[in-house]
């Protein structure tokens, strides 16, 4: 279920601000709070200011880190570092469709294999919805589907080709395979 680059992200705190528990959970938090960054993009665009910012603010007290619970409940999970991924593709796919700049096409496909190397269900059903929605999106607005789904594909086999790359010269593969599948 755990990624590999949500292993590589926890590890690298832990080398960065020293190997204790608590780093792993501040590291958590603070995805917490790039996510209610995100969710403040996203909702600008459909919700009044005061709105927004009280759906950010619930968003963020629900955060298990404001709670004194026994240590049993407080669990650094990948499925935030995934969240956090599958909103950043949300935010680009909004400013495809206000500005159509294929970049954001790059940036969706990007976003969207970052959620499967956080967490590997996730990162299918982003993957999937992303590709559906656009192909839905663009057969209703009678766009360009084959450049478009080029565009969010190079993204997100770009990302994938440098994780199994990675994974190869570290003789992982099978132990990916084995993971994730087995």
């Amino acid at each position: 279920q755990y990624g590999a680059l949500t292993a590589l992200i926890q590890a690298s705190a832990i080398k960065l601000f020293g190997e204790r528990l608590i780093v792993i959970r501040f590291l958590t938090a603070l995805f917490y709070g790039l996510i209610s960054v995100l969710l403040w993009l996203i909702y600008s665009r459909f919700l009044p200011k005061w709105l927004n910012t009280l759906s950010c603010l619930i968003w963020l007290f629900l955060g298990y880190f404001f709670i004194n619970l026994p240590a049993m409940f407080i669990l650094p999970w990948a499925t935030v570092l995934a969240v956090f991924a599958i909103l950043l593709s949300l935010y680009f796919l909004i400013l495809f469709l206000e500005k159509q700049n294929y970049f954001f096409l790059f940036i969706i496909g990007m976003s969207s294999s970052l959620a499967l190397w956080l967490k590997i269900n996730y990162g299918v059903i982003s993957f999937l919805s992303m590709f559906l929605l656009l192909i839905s999106l663009n057969i209703y607005n009678k766009k360009n589907i084959p450049n478009i789904l080029l565009t969010f594909l190079s993204g997100y086999f770009f990302i994938n080709a440098i994780f199994l790359l990675w994974l190869a010269v570290n003789g992982a593969i099978a132990d990916l395979i084995s993971q994730s599948l087995k």
